[in-house]
């Protein structure tokens, strides 16, 4: 799920870009600390130290696209909806395959071919 979440990002622009915008709040007001899935993607791809040390910084980064998108939504609204379902199968996923891990400390540093194994 989050794997196909990140692949799509690809193929579209970022998540504030599709954000329907239900006032005049400008984002920046709602959303003090931006985060979207081709960041995420980057942070994993990344090879010159600035890329995640621990498997919980993605879990941190994926909870805040969803917090994000879902304060600055309005309920009810497809990206607010959308938001919270996607956010409801990650956390399940997570409490189910990585938290056990995490409680044995098998998992300390991350490459992005072990986050997709244990969440898919």
């Amino acid at each position: 799920m989050l794997h196909t979440t990140i692949q799509d990002s690809r193929n579209h622009q970022d998540l504030s870009y599709h954000c329907i915008l239900t006032s005049l709040v400008t984002m920046e007001q709602v959303v003090k600390h931006p985060m979207d899935f081709g960041t995420i993607r980057d942070r994993m791809d990344a090879k010159d130290g600035t890329g995640y040390k621990h498997i919980q910084e993605i879990c941190d980064d994926v909870r805040l696209v969803f917090s994000n998108a879902t304060s600055y939504n309005q309920d009810g609204s497809d990206v607010h909806t959308m938001a919270k379902t996607l956010s409801d199968k990650f956390e399940e996923k997570w409490k189910a395959i990585v938290e056990p891990k995490l409680a044995e400390e098998v998992l300390p540093i991350v490459t992005k071919k072990h986050f997709y194994r244990l969440l898919f």
